[in-house]
């Protein structure tokens, strides 16, 4: 998630649902608000992403992210074809 935001420190989480898959992968959708190049928090944008793990590690990996008005739509129904639904 940090790749993808201008200031990752400032970035506040609000909103996690989660739903854990027959295969044992989770996936987390909720919402992000950071801090822009000009310093000012952006709102909340929807994210949804995927933790895989094993025995030995857990990584989060981000699959979608709205930050325009037609990638929030996209990762809101991302989200809800996963049965999780943000709000």
């Amino acid at each position: 998630m940090k790749e993808r935001l201008k200031d990752p420190d400032s970035a506040r989480f609000s909103g996690f649902n989660a739903m854990v898959s027959d295969k044992g992968s989770i996936t987390v959708c909720g919402f992000v608000n950071a801090k822009n190049s000009i310093g000012g928090y952006t709102g909340r944008s929807p994210f949804m992403g995927v933790v895989i793990r094993n025995t030995s590690f857990a990584k989060f990996f981000i699959i979608s992210m709205g930050s325009s008005g037609s990638d929030e739509r996209v990762t809101r129904m991302m989200c809800e074809k996963d049965k999780i639904i943000l709000e």
